[in-house]
């Protein structure tokens, strides 16, 4: 024979199961939403303009202008060594500022650390610039699109 026992404490158990993982995932929350950053927040601010790529840290402490006449080459490259910082910023994954390697001397660097590849670009004065875009399609169609400009702007 079955018997059931009415048990006073049956529904409170569950109540502070259900309170416990509610405040548990509103902590989760809360720490993902103080510490997330959007996606293209801290990505390089490029402006293609009719002479020339500007190109600027978010916060815009950090700029280099490179003009369309003045390119030697343009190449895609992968970075992973980026030198010794002379001067700019970092914020986590993204670097801005002027660099030096042995390689290219003093250089202007505009990346997101994520993104393997980024736009090389010498100028005829032996300028160097290295830049990523968001992501590695993104800069990889980026510099399809400056080879055009540069094609175009020298004629």
């Amino acid at each position: 024979m079955d018997q059931t026992y009415w048990n006073p404490n049956k529904g409170k158990n569950r109540r502070w199961q259900t309170w416990g993982l509610t405040l548990a995932m509103l902590a989760v929350l809360l720490v993902a939403f103080l510490f997330w950053k959007p996606l293209g927040e801290n990505t390089v601010q490029a402006d293609f303009g009719d002479s020339s790529l500007s190109l600027a840290s978010p916060d815009g402490s950090v700029s280099h202008e490179i003009f369309y006449l003045n390119v030697e080459s343009v190449e895609l490259a992968i970075l992973t060594d980026y030198g010794t910082q002379l001067s700019g910023t970092s914020d986590g994954s993204c670097v801005f500022g002027l660099y030096h390697r042995d390689d290219y001397g003093d250089y202007w660097l505009f990346v997101n650390t994520n993104v393997t590849y980024c736009m090389l670009v010498t100028e005829k004065d032996g300028t160097v610039t290295a830049a990523n875009f968001g992501n590695e399609n993104v800069t990889k169609e980026t510099v399809t699109a400056f080879e055009e400009l540069v094609s175009e702007a020298q004629g």
